[in-house]
């Protein structure tokens, strides 16, 4: 190991002794950051979201739901209940009352991003441990549904409640034929397991014309998009530096050190990784500075930074033997580097675009990187959410180091 790190910290040091790749890692992705972060509308202000709520229940358990949902998501607006200064809800003043047409009108007409509709007998169905249906209207029912994902989650503790109540019936009815305490734990067991497999209250998604006009903090987009980028670059540019050291001879002067060829290549592969993280380092204090919401697990965002710096490290020691010259190598860097950053979502986002465009951006590991960053910075997810997409790039990244590894050519 002490000669993979070797050749790796001797690769970074002659890297920096260039001021130009001092630039290209240090200052030009933190002006793309800020450039393209304000364009999406940065800065660390909250942006308001208009939701159209219908209650049809007027009770304390709706009002409760509605409190529930604002402290998932504080920038959500529910109109006509909250004001908020500065953020209208555009509903007549004479009038503020919604109907469920007039709140589906709303939402065709792109002047809400979203609307509830909790039913007549809301919380008499509670109470009674009765299935509750709460309708959804959106211009598009998608897993990046802001809206969708706050409600979601704001249902989730009041069906725990309701399943707490069965297992209360459930053990008051035990009492009186079982005495036995271990078979009273296995009782309140049974019917916990049981009910928690369908929830009481489920949420009906029904779509209505009009694309979305959600905002959100544009540095969340623009912050680890410029990340996933640059590190495209840096690892791609590691093409071009093997093929000059070959041209003057460097490489093949290595190769008869009496270092093993693992060792040299794996030092190689650890210096272009290594500078990735360095990237990614910038990129996250920007990021710092500018409002960004890393979310409440660190351990999930390290795991993307890790699998996806790993994985372009590895796509493009994968390319390297396909290349014959520097200007190949250079063209290649930019032409893969330009259209898998922009495929993946590095410079809008995936939602914005059509379908097939989101089906085809799944063959850019920036896309994966890019779905798994949104699962934490908009919808505070942790490492259970980012798995599938760390896997896979920890998967491809194995298929290329394989590729790169068997047709690499020392000479």
């Amino acid at each position: 190991m002490r000669y993979i790190f070797t050749i790796a910290i001797n690769d970074i040091r002659v890297y920096i002794q260039d001021t130009g790749n001092l630039f290209n890692l240090f200052v030009v992705p933190v002006i793309l950051a800020l450039v393209l972060g304000f364009a999406f509308g940065g800065g660390s202000q909250l942006q308001y979201i208009r939701v159209d709520v219908v209650d049809l229940d007027n009770t304390a358990a709706s009002t409760q739901l509605l409190t529930e949902l604002r402290q998932v998501n504080p920038s959500l607006v529910l109109c006509p209940f909250d004001t908020v200064e500065d953020f209208s809800c555009n509903l007549n003043a004479d009038d503020p009352t919604l109907t469920v047409s007039d709140a589906l009108t709303r939402v065709e007409d792109d002047q809400t991003a979203a609307a509830i509709v909790i039913p007549a007998g809301y919380e008499q169905s509670l109470l009674n441990i009765e299935p509750i249906q709460i309708e959804y209207y959106s211009q598009e029912i998608s897993q990046t549904d802001v809206v969708l994902q706050a409600l979601q989650t704001a249902i989730q503790p009041v069906n725990g409640e309701v399943i707490a109540t069965w297992v209360s019936i459930g053990v008051a009815q035990a009492l009186n034929a079982i005495q036995d305490e271990s078979i009273l734990t296995s009782t309140a067991y049974d019917i916990a397991r049981s009910k928690w497999a369908v929830d009481n209250i489920q949420v009906v998604y029904q779509t209505a014309s009009g694309t979305s006009g959600i905002t959100g903090n544009g540095f969340n987009q623009s912050v680890p998009g410029m990340a996933t980028m640059y590190v495209l670059i840096t690892a791609f540019g590691g093409m071009i530096v093997l093929l000059q050291e070959r041209k003057q001879w460097t490489f093949q002067r290595l190769v008869v050190l009496p270092v093993s060829r693992a060792h040299l290549l794996g030092g190689k592969i650890l210096a272009r990784f290594l500078l990735g993280l360095i990237t990614f380092t910038v990129l996250i204090i920007v990021g710092v500075f500018t409002g960004v919401s890393f979310g409440n697990d660190p351990l999930a965002i390290a795991l993307i930074i890790l699998s996806y710096t790993l994985c372009v490290t590895a796509l493009s020691f994968a390319f390297a033997p396909l290349l014959r010259s520097e200007e190949q190598a250079s063209s290649v860097t930019l032409l893969l580097s330009l259209s898998l950053a922009a495929l993946g979502g590095a410079w809008w986002p995936l939602e914005i675009v059509p379908d097939f465009m989101r089906v085809i951006s799944n063959i850019s590991p920036v896309a994966w990187a890019m779905n798994g960053f949104s699962e934490v910075l908009f919808y505070n997810g942790g490492v259970v959410d980012v798995m599938l997409y760390v896997a896979t790039m920890l998967i491809a990244s194995l298929v290329f180091f394989i590729i790169g590894i068997m047709t690499f050519k020392y000479e």
